[in-house]
This record gives structure tokens, sequence and C-alpha cells, in this order.
């Protein structure tokens, strides 16, 4: 199959203003070296093998205009895991947050955390996660990080 201009397709993925995104930890770039795939079934679908502050996940991503987003990390510990802290950076701006909940023995658990809202400008950008510390064990095992688009202006009825 043959597709005409196919040089010119871009690596960064398009966020929608108006519904849900789901970056997944299996289509980011990999920064640093020990980090670990799963296998890819429902409760194995993630990266870890998280243990120094030289390593984070990012995705490059392009905007069509400036917009407001809530961001969870989507994640699983092992149990008995350390809680560490983490940061989610957009452009410019930072979000901090400490990972939370427990895997059990029998069951990988991933958890769904809100992290906050960023405002992200239009046009090209990275977003990173990473640990400013060396991790206490293994950070986490990344699922995705979700951005939601938050409408700034409420509808109301008349």
């Amino acid at each position: 199959m043959e597709v005409d201009d196919a040089e010119n397709t871009s690596e960064q993925r398009l966020l929608s203003a108006k519904q849900p995104n789901a970056l997944r930890a299996f289509d980011a770039v990999l920064v640093g070296d020990g980090f670990k795939y799963g296998n890819g079934k429902a409760l194995d679908n993630g990266v870890s093998g998280w243990k120094s502050k030289n390593q984070k996940v990012t995705w490059p991503v392009y905007l069509q205009q400036t917009g407001t987003y809530a961001v969870e990390a989507e994640y699983a510990l092992k149990e008995g895991a350390p809680l560490n802290s983490y940061c989610v950076k957009i452009g410019e701006e930072k979000l901090t947050a400490t990972t939370k909940g427990a895997g059990t023995k029998r069951d990988v658990t991933f958890v769904k955390h809100e992290i906050g809202s960023i405002e992200i400008p239009e046009g090209l950008t990275v977003i990173e996660i990473f640990s400013e510390d060396t991790p206490d064990n293994d950070l986490m095992t990344l699922r995705a990080l979700h951005l939601t688009p938050i409408n700034e202006k409420q509808d109301t009825v008349n």
C-alpha cells in the first residue's frame, strides 16, 4: 500500500480540547535506563523500573488552542511500596504529588490520582513525569496520564 506524502507526518500527539485525553505509558518516550514494559495484559500494561531521578516519561503533544486541563496519573504500586513524590511538568508549569494506594499480594490495583489542573499553551509542548529525588524502591508502574479539558464557560439553563 502506498501513502502519498507519508513523510509529512508528526510525532506529536494532538490533544483534544473537547474530550478526555489518555496518554498511555506504552506510547511515551522513556528517558533514562532501567524502565521495563509490562506484558500488555489488563493487570500488567504499564511501565515500571523507575528507580532514578534521572528517568522520566515524556510525550510530545500539540494543542490547537490554549486550554486548562485536569491532570490525573493512573498507576499501581507494589504491596508495601513506600510513598514517593513525583512531578508532572507541562511547558514551564509543574504539579507535584505523592503516590497513593497500595497493591495486594494477588492483584495489581491501578488507581487514578487527581493531581490538579494546569493551563497548556497552544502549539508544541512536552509533557513529562519524573521524580525530583531518587525514589524509594520503584516510583510506580505508570499506565497513563489523563488530561481532561475544563470548560471555563458553564452552560446556564433558562
